[in-house]
Protein backbone atom coordinates (compact mmCIF):
# COMPACT_ATOMS: atom_id res chain seq x y z
CA UNK A 1 0.00 0.00 0.00
CA UNK A 2 1.25 3.69 -1.56
CA UNK A 3 0.62 6.34 1.15
CA UNK A 4 -1.44 8.15 -1.15
CA UNK A 5 -4.31 5.06 -0.80
CA UNK A 6 -2.97 3.03 -3.84
CA UNK A 7 -2.07 -0.93 -4.08
CA UNK A 8 -0.54 -2.37 -6.79
CA UNK A 9 -0.76 -5.49 -7.80
CA UNK A 10 0.92 -7.58 -9.75
CA UNK A 11 -0.17 -11.14 -11.58
CA UNK A 12 2.41 -12.31 -14.08
CA UNK A 13 -0.21 -14.68 -15.38
CA UNK A 14 -3.74 -15.01 -13.57
CA UNK A 15 -5.33 -16.45 -16.68
CA UNK A 16 -4.08 -17.45 -20.13
CA UNK A 17 -4.77 -14.42 -22.69
CA UNK A 18 -5.92 -17.81 -25.15
CA UNK A 19 -8.76 -17.89 -22.62
CA UNK A 20 -9.87 -14.63 -23.38
CA UNK A 21 -12.58 -13.42 -25.57
CA UNK A 22 -11.41 -9.71 -27.00
CA UNK A 23 -14.92 -8.42 -28.04
CA UNK A 24 -16.19 -9.89 -24.23
CA UNK A 25 -13.27 -7.50 -23.00
CA UNK A 26 -13.59 -4.59 -25.08
CA UNK A 27 -17.65 -4.82 -23.76
CA UNK A 28 -16.72 -4.97 -20.49
CA UNK A 29 -14.33 -2.10 -20.77
CA UNK A 30 -17.24 -0.06 -22.57
CA UNK A 31 -19.88 -1.13 -19.61
CA UNK A 32 -17.12 0.17 -16.95
CA UNK A 33 -16.41 3.27 -18.62
CA UNK A 34 -20.14 3.85 -18.74
CA UNK A 35 -20.71 2.70 -15.32
CA UNK A 36 -17.62 5.31 -14.36
CA UNK A 37 -18.76 8.03 -15.95
CA UNK A 38 -22.02 8.33 -14.39
CA UNK A 39 -21.16 7.15 -10.80
CA UNK A 40 -21.11 9.94 -8.01
CA UNK A 41 -17.77 11.06 -7.65
CA UNK A 42 -15.50 9.45 -4.90
CA UNK A 43 -18.77 7.42 -4.26
CA UNK A 44 -18.29 3.21 -4.03
CA UNK A 45 -19.95 2.60 -7.59
CA UNK A 46 -17.11 4.63 -8.76
CA UNK A 47 -14.31 3.56 -7.11
CA UNK A 48 -15.96 -0.31 -8.51
CA UNK A 49 -16.19 0.97 -11.79
CA UNK A 50 -12.71 2.53 -11.85
CA UNK A 51 -11.16 -1.06 -10.80
CA UNK A 52 -13.11 -2.44 -13.31
CA UNK A 53 -11.94 0.04 -16.28
CA UNK A 54 -8.40 -0.81 -14.93
CA UNK A 55 -8.53 -4.75 -14.74
CA UNK A 56 -10.19 -4.65 -18.44
CA UNK A 57 -7.88 -1.91 -20.04
CA UNK A 58 -4.72 -3.68 -18.89
CA UNK A 59 -6.49 -7.04 -20.13
CA UNK A 60 -7.26 -5.37 -23.84
CA UNK A 61 -3.70 -3.61 -23.81
CA UNK A 62 -2.69 -7.99 -23.50
CA UNK A 63 -4.70 -9.14 -25.87
CA UNK A 64 -3.62 -6.17 -28.51
CA UNK A 65 -7.25 -4.98 -28.51
CA UNK A 66 -7.74 -1.06 -28.74
CA UNK A 67 -8.07 0.71 -24.93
Amino acid sequence: MHPNSVLDVAAVEAVKLDDLDPKIVEQQLNDAKSRAASAAPESLEAAEAQVDVEVNTAMAIALGVAA
